[in-house]
């Protein structure tokens, strides 16, 4: 679902995030039509906050063929098995459903950025938590160093398994926390390889962690050649595999 950047917080969430488009008393559903054939879609805007905090939202009508319609930001991700408490999106309307699903292709590609969201991440894995650490840093650099990277992520772990009495060897440890980004759902599904094709430009989001997909690329297709056994372990060989196919588009 494309959405809008987060609203300034000037704006009081009493006032901004009730119902964009009002019920009246002869219509039974909150969401107003909209000419999808058109171009129209629904931008889902958030309201500002921090990463715990209770999600509140607004739906904002716009049309991609409007030049003035406010800039946006796709989201690229799997769904999961678990159902929400509450109902934020109307999926009762066939009809828009279909369309905007035909329009798909020119939601991505007219975003002025898409987030690929692999999903949250596990508190108590701290090797993990180290790799992506290290990743956000280092991909933030203009002309990031794979090499760097990796070294920096195990010496981290070395010490962090030294103080806890971890007898794991450090770069096996980070070898499996890049395994499990990479291992992933969102890389598994055709159509979001379809969806990066489309991209002018892409972020990985993982938890509370944020980087450019590029780096990140780089950085996986590095690894098999320099710090992966293939006949020890196939299963890295394959998954890489998998992210290299979905950069092929992009």
């Amino acid at each position: 679902m494309p959405r809008t950047k987060r609203a300034s917080r000037s704006t009081t969430r009493s006032t901004l995030y009730e119902p964009h488009e009002q019920n009246s008393l002869t219509r039974t559903t909150p969401y107003a039509p909209i000419d999808s054939e058109n171009g129209d879609i629904r931008l889902l805007e958030l309201a500002p906050g921090s990463f715990e905090d209770e999600i509140q939202m607004r739906l904002i009508p716009a049309n991609l063929n409007n030049d003035s319609d406010p800039q946006y930001e796709a989201l690229s991700y799997v769904w999961g098995t678990e159902m929400t408490s509450r109902k934020a999106m109307n999926q009762k309307d066939t009809q828009e459903r279909n369309h905007q699903v035909q329009i798909m292709g020119k939601i991505y590609s007219t975003a002025s950025n898409v987030i690929v969201w692999l999903g949250p991440v596990d508190q108590s894995d701290i090797h993990l938590r180290v790799v992506l650490g290290a990743m956000q840093f280092h991909f933030s650099n203009q002309n990031p160093s794979t090499v760097t990277l990796f070294d920096y992520a195990c010496s981290v772990v070395t010490l962090l398994n030294e103080r806890t009495e971890v007898a794991e060897d450090a770069k096996e440890c980070v070898l499996d926390a890049i395994f499990c980004i990479v291992d992933r759902p969102w890389f598994t599904r055709i159509w979001v390889v379809q969806e990066l094709a489309l991209l002018g430009a892409a972020r990985i989001c993982i938890g509370n962690h944020l980087f450019p997909w590029r780096p990140f690329e780089y950085f996986v297709r590095w690894l098999p050649r320099h710090k992966v056994d293939p006949k020890q372990r196939p299963d890295f060989v394959e998954a890489f595999t998998r992210v290299a196919k979905a950069s092929r588009g992009h």
